[in-house]
């Protein structure tokens, strides 16, 4: 198929997925680092699923609050990136928190 190219790992060369001509390559660098650079959000977690299919971000915000008005137990603002390059996950923006019990 003239239209279409096989997108694989430049370390493994292990094919990732298949993609039309009009496909834009994004690294996860370039898709999480903007996000991390522009708002100062500082990078916690990363991981690659399937390969390096799906990749997904954790990054703290850098805001906390009292749980419950209890000054000592903090709930901790993150927002979670996610995308893929088979087609399988929709990139995806998500503001969560997390509490240390």
């Amino acid at each position: 198929m003239d239209d279409r190219s096989v997108l694989a790992r430049n370390d493994t060369y292990e094919a990732v997925a298949i993609v039309s001509g009009g496909y834009k390559i994004v690294q996860p660098r370039e898709f999480h680092g903007n996000l991390m650079d522009r708002y100062g959000y500082t990078l916690e977690t990363a991981e690659a699923l399937n390969h390096g299919r799906k990749v997904w971000t954790l990054a703290r915000i850098g805001k906390t609050r009292a749980a419950a008005g209890v000054e000592n137990d903090k709930i901790a603002a993150y927002v979670l990136l996610a995308t893929s390059c088979d087609k399988t996950l929709a990139t995806t923006l998500a503001f969560t928190s997390i509490r240390v019990v």
